[in-house]
């Protein structure tokens, strides 16, 4: 039974998660319910749960804080966030501390059924894997220790491995199935069963890989097109996707240390690259897609990817805000931007645009904070195009259900995002990001369209509603900051140019 602990200052809520749900039917023990965030880190150390499940706000120790501190002592624990609030910036934190999912009270039983399952799954996989891992095979285990140097040279010969030359590729697959267990020791098996006939070298599990010891010449890239015609001929029709590292040709047993140092060196940088191929040293990109010198030195912020990101979601094109995600991620790993921050950088900016959408369209009625079970899945993802993926989806969801009237027309949708957005700090070339126009072409066909240049447009737009707050009573400051000018001086000036006098004669009036 995999076991559970509750975490819920609400004792009607603790008792009554005990009671709605078959827990032993789906597969799951609870072991101890507690009613704040302390009494759940008890519970945890002494126990050890494979899941939690915690309310957000409890006095003392909020369940943020818990995860928090369970995170930092290294727990592998899995977590289900259970909260009364859709507040955004709890999502926020729920998308940073990478839970398993976030469910609003009051309970759905159904929504926290599928939940349970989908964990239940890849918990029986994880504890799977550590038992197979914790007992391997007598074969299996010297092969791993030629691959840590651990083992005598002579011992090679005991298992057929007089080798002339050869390399050690690893193999890393993300399963989407409940099978997954199944299907890796299926693919394993193939590939070791055409190994053996063509007489090209063996299969063996290493860590969270699956270790290929080939058979091959000393060239820098021998072996490499027949292995990855063997990888995809095994997995085929599979529900798989992989990625692999080759190392170094090495001349015998002895070096296969050095090879495999070099393909998890590679591995451990995969997520730059697209899956399904083998990742060499001599052929691999430096980073996903070009990044020219002048991004690597000025790379967007992530306050700038919002902004501009926003504004393309909110003209309902999202084939710039897809490109705005791509070239901005590319530029932060060009920069040194780690996968885990990218990731949490790329959904954080995602779940503001939504939850900025949501505040200025009315058609948007869906709770932001729902959104972030979504995004949570960006996380799981190994590759960067599947991250971007994962995030677009979410907004695409988003971005389709906003109503654009009848703005076919891109002008027409410019002038909409000018008229809902004036307040912002909104730039030609920003808006030529967001609609996939060059900034003078755009600029040229805005005031042809319209009459005007596109900043006298965004100025005159800005002063009449300045006009508007300036009757309610507001002050000149108050008014500048809300109409989109950082400097009231500057909102002087451009006041008394489009009205003929100053805003506090205007406001006196």
């Amino acid at each position: 039974m995999i076991k559970v602990v509750i975490v819920d200052d609400e004792k009607m809520i603790r008792e009554g998660l005990q009671s709605i749900l078959p827990w032993r039917e789906l597969g799951y023990e609870v072991v101890a319910a507690g009613a704040n965030g302390r009494e759940g880190l008890e519970h945890y150390e002494q126990h050890r749960p494979e899941l939690m499940i915690v309310d957000i706000r409890m006095p003392g120790m909020s369940g943020l804080e818990l995860i928090e501190a369970i995170r930092n002592k290294g727990g592998a624990v899995r977590f289900l966030i259970l909260s009364g609030y859709a507040d955004f910036e709890y999502a926020k934190q729920a998308i940073k501390l990478q839970t398993d999912g976030y469910l609003l009270k009051p309970v759905d039983e159904d929504e926290l059924q599928q939940h349970l399952v989908k964990l239940r799954e890849l918990i029986e996989s994880e504890t799977e894997q550590r038992r197979l891992s914790a007992r391997p095979p007598d074969r299996e285990q010297l092969l791993r220790e030629l691959l840590d140097g651990q083992a005598e040279p002579a011992a090679a010969k005991a298992v057929g491995l007089s080798w002339a030359s050869g390399r050690i590729v690893l193999l890393r697959l993300n399963v989407d199935s409940p099978e997954g267990d199944g299907i890796i020791r299926e693919i394993a098996e193939k590939l070791g069963r055409r190994l053996d006939e063509a007489e090209r070298g063996v299969v063996f599990g290493y860590q969270q890989y699956i270790a290929l010891a080939i058979k091959c010449s000393d060239a820098p890239n021998a072996g490499l097109a027949w292995t990855r015609e063997l990888i995809k001929g095994a997995l085929e029709g599979l529900p798989v996707s992989w990625v692999a590292a080759a190392g170094d040709v090495v001349a015998d047993v002895t070096a296969w240390p050095t090879s495999r140092a070099v393909a998890q060196a590679l591995l451990a940088d995969a997520f730059r690259y697209d899956g399904n191929q083998i990742l060499t040293q001599v052929d691999r990109p430096s980073v996903p897609g070009d990044v020219s010198a002048e991004s690597r030195l000025f790379p967007m912020s992530p306050a700038t990817l919002v902004d501009t990101l926003y504004i393309a979601a909110d003209a309902g094109n999202l084939e710039a805000a897809r490109r705005l995600l791509e070239d901005t991620g590319r530029q932060w790993l060009a920069v040194g931007i780690g996968e885990q921050e990218l990731k949490s950088r790329l959904a954080q900016a995602t779940a503001s645009v939504i939850h900025r959408l949501a505040q200025h369209r009315p058609e948007l009625a869906r709770e932001p904070g729902s959104h972030a079970a979504e995004l949570l899945e960006a996380y799981r993802k190994p590759h960067f195009s599947e991250v971007i993926d994962s995030v677009m989806q979410t907004l695409g969801a988003v971005v389709t259900r906003l109503d654009q009237g009848t703005a076919d027309q891109q002008i027409k949708r410019l002038l909409d995002v000018i008229h809902r957005n004036y307040s912002q700090q909104l730039r030609l070339e920003m808006l030529a990001a967001a609609f996939n126009y060059n900034s003078a072409y755009l600029g040229k066909l805005f005031k042809t369209k319209t009459g005007e240049y596109f900043n006298t447009y965004l100025d005159k737009v800005r002063i009449e509603q300045a006009k508007v707050l300036l009757e309610e009573g507001l002050k000149v400051y108050q008014v500048a900051e809300r109409v989109g000018y950082l400097n009231p001086d500057y909102f002087h000036a451009k006041f008394k140019k489009y009205v003929g006098v100053s805003p506090t004669s205007y406001r006196k009036r």
